[in-house]
């Protein structure tokens, strides 16, 4: 597992680079991934996806599957997802998340003291956000 606790798989491996991309929502099909196959055949570089997965299980299954069948390596990126069963693994949103969501999503220009929460609402709030990523109240 790497430090961000993703689920990866090694693809192809060398010494000095590989190549990464992102990838969410694509056709699991070879066409999806022909420019990045091109690439890393034109420069000799391993692939590696390094984020993806947040559709349905059966289309991370399949997509998951296609870069495994180009020896491209995968990451899967669960660990950001509230109550979501789209994602690998989803955590529990803790109570008042939707608060901190909004103001987070506010255009800084247009916010007010007066909504934001009390600094300590929003530190207890954001701890127990951390806390269940890493103390297994996973929903997935």
């Amino acid at each position: 597992m790497s430090a961000q606790r993703s689920r990866c798989s090694a693809g192809r491996s060398t010494p000095t680079a590989s190549y990464t991309y992102h990838k969410f929502g694509a056709n699991p099909t070879r066409d999806s991934l022909q420019s990045y196959l091109d690439f890393s055949n034109r420069w000799n570089v391993p692939l590696l996806i390094g984020e993806t997965g947040e559709l349905t299980n059966a289309w991370n299954e399949k997509f998951r599957l296609l870069h495994e069948r180009f020896g491209i390596g995968w990451c899967f990126w669960p660990y950001k997802n509230l109550d979501s069963d789209s994602a690998v693994v989803s955590i529990a949103k803790p109570a008042g998340w939707d608060l901190i969501a909004s103001v987070g999503s506010a255009d800084v220009r247009e916010i007010k003291a007066g909504i934001l929460p009390p600094r300590e609402q929003a530190q207890a709030i954001l701890k127990l956000r951390v806390s269940n990523g890493l103390a297994g109240t996973l929903l997935g």
